[in-house]
């Protein structure tokens, strides 16, 4: 997590400050010294989510000065990673992916599933926690809403040759990952009858809901 206020680096920006080449640091590794700041990030570094850390924390340790402790309140303007975000969603990290890998999902611009990053910060995206506690508030509201038709004001957003393919995959992305498969949510999402939602989950599952 990157405290509200603050700014995080990656390696790269930690060889700079020791004077180091990229290449001289990965041999070197300044931030694995025992008194090194450690980073903010979580997990083993993969491609678009590297191992980053607090600037103001990394260059005091190059500087040879105090290293300053980092928030230790919660802030709205905290940037979340993928797998902190998805934490505060409520869903797993591989979910939070599905869900932005469905272009559907993108396209409707209204009630994302997953909403838009905030920030890319040294190629990873983030999202303020006051954006996913949104996104929260908005997939419950989906979630509990009322049985019934079409939702009001929703128009054809999924055609309706699209509309079997759409759940199958929201539906195979809850199973994927233990979740239970909400009818109810998936009518909402794709701005869809319950009914119709309902049929298509059933052939799915196999389940009467």
């Amino acid at each position: 997590m990157i405290h509200a206020g603050r700014t995080a680096v990656d390696s790269d920006a930690i060889a700079a400050m020791h004077g180091l080449s990229p290449a001289a640091a990965h041999k070197r590794r300044p931030w694995n010294d025992p008194d090194h700041p450690r980073p903010i990030t979580r997990g083993r570094p993969v491609s678009g989510r590297p191992r980053l850390w607090d600037e103001a924390q990394a260059r005091a340790y190059a500087n040879g000065e105090p290293i300053p402790a980092l928030p230790t309140r919660r802030d709205d303007r905290d940037l979340l990673d993928r797998g902190e975000a998805a934490e505060l969603a409520g869903v797993t990290p591989d979910t939070w992916s599905k869900y932005q890998r469905t272009a559907r999902t993108q396209a409707r611009e209204d009630t994302p599933l997953v909403p838009p990053a905030d920030e890319i910060v040294c190629g990873a995206e983030h999202w303020y926690r006051a954006t996913v506690k949104q996104c929260k508030r908005e997939r419950a509201a989906r979630a509990k809403a009322a049985r019934g038709g079409r939702p009001p004001g929703s128009g054809d957003r999924v055609p309706r040759t699209e509309i079997g393919p759409a759940i199958a995959e929201l539906v195979h992305a809850a199973q994927a990952n233990g979740e239970r498969v909400n009818v109810a949510e998936i009518a909402r999402t794709l701005g869809i009858a319950y009914s119709t939602a309902h049929i298509h989950v059933t052939r799915l599952t196999g389940e009467s809901r």
